[in-house]
């Protein structure tokens, strides 16, 4: 009861406990909560733009696109992977400015409550 509690008091009277020793401990990441989303869209965005840079370069400056479908393709591909890039780092800037830094660290940080009872001498 005391590990699922947030203030370490009598549920009747409501005093603090003094023999109680209560200590937070981090056990793990939570994968499934909205930091570690955007901690993937920021990895994904990054890597999506190294794509998209490399894709541009062989767009603009490779000699050995000949054909208009294989430019086509090439150009159309570079689009897309640019506003892939754009549309996540759009999203990791939108909830770091709403929600804010400690909280998205916070929700990616499972942290599991340790209670011990001290015996009086």
């Amino acid at each position: 009861m005391l590990e699922t509690s947030i203030h370490a008091r009598c549920p009747v009277c409501l005093e603090a406990y003094s023999n109680v020793i209560a200590q937070t401990n981090i056990v793990g990441i939570v994968f499934c909560s909205h930091g570690a989303s955007v901690v993937a869209g920021a990895i994904l965005s990054a890597t999506l733009g190294a794509f998209a840079a490399n894709t541009w370069y062989v767009f603009c400056c490779d000699d050995h696109i000949r054909r208009p479908l294989i430019e086509f393709a090439v150009c159309f591909s570079a689009i897309l992977i640019t506003f892939a890039s754009l549309g996540l780092s759009y999203y990791v800037v939108c909830s770091v400015a709403r929600v804010g830094v400690v909280p998205l660290v916070q929700s990616l940080v499972l942290r599991r409550r340790n209670v011990s009872v001290v015996h009086p001498v």
